[in-house]
């Protein structure tokens, strides 16, 4: 059983954000999701599920077992919003956008993956839709910086330094990915472009943590 998560919310669909907005709801019992000519259904176990998600979100009902997510533009909308605005302001009975929102298996190592990371940021530049993943993995709190200034690092996790010379050997990168806050055996890839060190963090995270994350132009 997995939850839908909704993150990096806003008042306005063209309200520009200072910090990473507020948080959704978290809807519990999903099955999965399934797409009907442009409709995102949210499939659910029970209709016990169902109707404490719709008492959540608005969102109208699609058959049995189903809501429909509702979209914005880019964003997902959701009314009858009771919480907090980005001033901490109380919102009651608010219709709402968020950024960012997907499905995760509710595991406690992987809700603290969601919960203590900042979402990633809505696309402002470049092609449109283009996603700068350099800056959403940063977002995260890893790092990409050149091998030269990785190697005059001096708080660095224990073993990290050993275990990414041994890496240089075969691959002989310009650049690390890595987590300052993980451990040694923590995630880390050494390469020449910063972007597809962000892209492979990206694809490992969503293959390791079942974390899917959506963007729409």
């Amino acid at each position: 059983m997995q939850e839908l998560y909704l993150l990096h919310g806003r008042t306005r669909l063209d309200e520009n954000l200072d910090d990473w907005g507020f948080d959704g709801p978290r809807l519990q019992g999903v099955e999965g999701i399934h797409g009907t000519y442009g409709n995102i259904n949210i499939h659910f176990a029970t209709e016990e599920d169902l109707l404490a998600a719709q008492q959540l979100t608005g969102w109208e009902t699609f058959g049995d077992n189903a809501l429909t997510l509702r979209m914005a533009e880019d964003c997902v909308e959701v009314r009858g919003f009771n919480g907090h605005d980005n001033d901490k302001n109380p919102l009651t009975g608010a219709t709402v956008y968020f950024g960012d929102w997907g499905l995760m298996t509710p595991k406690a190592e992987q809700a603290s993956l969601v919960e203590g990371a900042q979402p990633a940021p809505r696309p402002t530049s470049g092609a449109p839709g283009e996603i700068d993943y350099v800056k959403t993995v940063e977002s995260y709190g890893l790092v990409i910086i050149p091998w030269a200034e990785f190697l005059a690092k001096t708080d660095l996790p224990d073993g990290l330094m050993a275990r990414a010379l041994d890496v240089q050997k075969t691959v002989n990168g310009s650049h690390v990915l890595y987590d300052p806050d993980d451990d040694a055996e923590g995630f880390m890839l050494i390469g020449d472009d910063p972007v597809a060190l962000a892209k492979g963090w990206e694809e490992f995270s969503a293959e390791v943590n079942t974390i899917i994350y959506t963007y729409r132009t």
